[in-house]
């Protein structure tokens, strides 16, 4: 593990129990590796009827894109927040994520960063069952 959730906290906006992410493994200029457990946590805000609907790995996906955008970013461009703008070929492949037993695994490559503009692929995987893939929009607003 390269970065721990204590660490996660310092890269993206979110706090307490909606930070979903636990671990950074590895990233490069391009490209993030995240995990999560989160998924069977029976507090996680995002769960419905004691529930995590597969959407909610969009939100997966969105936390270790910002995370990876505060790691490649200098200080002086650092963004303070990010918005999701998009979402395109998103591809769900299971019903539920409370019901998987593996840790998530999030892997997010950027495609296209202009400006303050980014695009993500991202895939989940859980074990060896795939969860989700598909493309992230995101802009983000500089601090200053």
């Amino acid at each position: 593990m390269l970065i721990n959730k204590k660490g996660i906290t310092k890269l993206i906006p979110h706090t307490g129990n909606i930070v979903l992410i636990d671990a950074v493994m590895r990233w490069d200029d391009n490209e993030i590796v995240c995990e999560a457990n989160s998924h069977t946590d029976h507090g996680n805000p995002l769960r419905d009827d004691d529930q995590l609907n597969s959407l909610c790995v969009i939100e997966y996906a969105a936390q270790a894109t910002a995370a990876h955008g505060a790691l490649v970013a200098s200080a002086t461009v650092k963004p303070k927040e990010g918005y999701l703008a998009g979402l395109k070929d998103i591809t769900l492949y299971v019903d539920r994520l409370d019901n998987l037993e593996n840790n998530l695994e999030i892997y997010a490559k950027r495609k296209i960063s202009l400006n303050n503009s980014f695009v993500y692929d991202f895939s989940v995987s859980s074990g060896k069952i795939s969860v989700a893939d598909g493309r992230l929009f995101v802009i983000a607003k500089p601090t200053g």
